[in-house]
């Protein structure tokens, strides 16, 4: 009946020694995982030429980012979060923007760039301080 017992306290010892290891290694990979994800949303925010997608806010002080850089391909969506209306246009009749695209509070405005080069584009209301570029490469 000893040997049963001590056999079974070494059985007992190994399943929490197992039990402890398995419990330190998905605690590091959360850590991993949780840092991982804070490197990709910081990248994603600073680097802007690598994605395939991209968003421009309109608001009180011009466009933010002023100057955008993308992919060819590329969606860019201009979203007005400003207290006022604006007139997105632009020099580029790629941009199909024709006269210009009246976005009112909280509208948005979407196109993909299909063609590499440098566009740039202004609120038609107020041209030298609504302004912004954007680099398809």
């Amino acid at each position: 009946m000893g040997s049963l017992i001590r056999e079974n306290e070494a059985v007992m010892g190994t399943r929490s020694d197992s039990s402890l290891l398995v419990w330190l290694v998905m605690g590091i990979l959360a850590i991993v995982a949780l840092c991982s994800m804070f490197f990709v949303i910081n990248h994603r925010s600073t680097v802007s030429g690598l994605s395939n997608t991209g968003e421009i806010v309109i608001g009180a002080d011009g466009f933010s980012p002023a100057t955008l850089r993308i992919k060819k391909g590329s969606v860019v969506t201009w979203n007005n979060r400003g207290l006022d209306q604006h007139e997105l246009a632009a020099d580029q009749s790629e941009l199909g923007l024709g006269n210009g695209q009246l976005l009112e509070i909280g509208d948005s405005y979407t196109y993909r760039f299909t063609n590499a080069g440098t566009y740039t584009y202004y609120d038609a209301d107020n041209p030298n301080a609504f302004k912004g570029t954007v680099i398809v490469e």
